[in-house]
């Protein structure tokens, strides 16, 4: 998929997330958990889970706890809790990927393949 393709499915995803807002009328910190779903979705469209889900864990975050009035320590756990997801990230470190983050990885590395495989097609059916 091309980068166009992939800006519009985010910007759709960002879009029907301002909607249910607007609904919901959950505008703060409600924002925040739009934003960390579209993260999300972007990094695994442009194979770069890890990245945008140490963003999304964040934001998401955050939005939990100023909707739950959790305590201000609550974000130095966040902290740590993230500080050791992002051991994890980083492939090349030689550290352990976790089982889950391997699917989901693979899944959208098989995804970019077939858009590739799909783009190529294309690309030869119009020639």
């Amino acid at each position: 998929m091309n980068k166009q393709g992939k800006d519009k499915i985010t910007g759709g995803i960002f879009l029907i997330g301002i909607a249910a807002l607007g609904v919901s009328g959950l505008w703060w910190p409600g924002i925040l958990v739009v934003l960390g779903i579209t993260s999300l979705v972007s990094g695994l469209l442009e194979g770069r889970l890890w990245k945008s889900a140490s963003g999304a864990f964040w934001l998401i975050g955050l939005a939990l706890i100023f909707y739950l009035n959790w305590p201000w320590w609550l974000l130095i756990a966040l902290t740590g809790i993230g500080l050791i997801i992002g051991a994890h990230r980083d492939r090349s470190s030689g550290r352990e990927v976790p089982q889950w983050a391997q699917s989901l990885s693979a899944w959208g590395e098989r995804m970019q393949e077939h858009t590739q495989a799909e783009k190529e097609k294309r690309k030869n059916d119009d020639l």
